[in-house]
């Protein structure tokens, strides 16, 4: 028989995710803190939870504090859009991770900041075969 798995994902998809966050975004407050043209990241890993929500954020490396805590808001305020991974038609808790990459630019008025999110885990196979023993 096939057993089906499913990753974790965001309810409408990345394009969804990407716009929620840019308009969620405090540019001002990152704008205060960092001045010039500069691109950074921030990996944030997490879990979903099986009945819904976040939890353990766990940021590697040292990023810059301002970034870290805009990451940190933006994912309480898009908690309930997450969808738990499943396998065999059960939700469970799933470990994922995030990459955030800054684009700021204070001398651009219309977008000085810009934000995009990616999962650098590579997909896994939707279908597992079992064979009975």
């Amino acid at each position: 028989f096939i057993e089906q798995s499913y990753d974790s994902g965001f309810k409408g998809g990345w394009r969804l995710f990407d716009s929620i966050m840019n308009a969620q975004l405090n540019s001002s407050r990152i704008l205060q803190t960092i001045t010039s043209a500069k691109t950074d990241s921030v990996e944030l890993r997490f879990i979903i939870l099986k009945k819904g929500g976040l939890c353990n954020f766990r940021y590697p490396g040292s990023p810059d504090p301002v970034l870290k805590e805009e990451v940190n808001r933006i994912m309480k305020e898009t908690c309930k859009y997450w969808i738990p991974a499943q396998i065999g038609g059960r939700y469970i808790n799933g470990y994922t991770q995030l990459v955030f990459t800054f684009k700021i630019n204070p001398a651009d008025r219309e977008h000085p900041v810009i934000i995009n999110a990616k999962n650098p885990l590579p997909a896994r196979p939707r279908d597992i075969i079992l064979e009975k023993d």
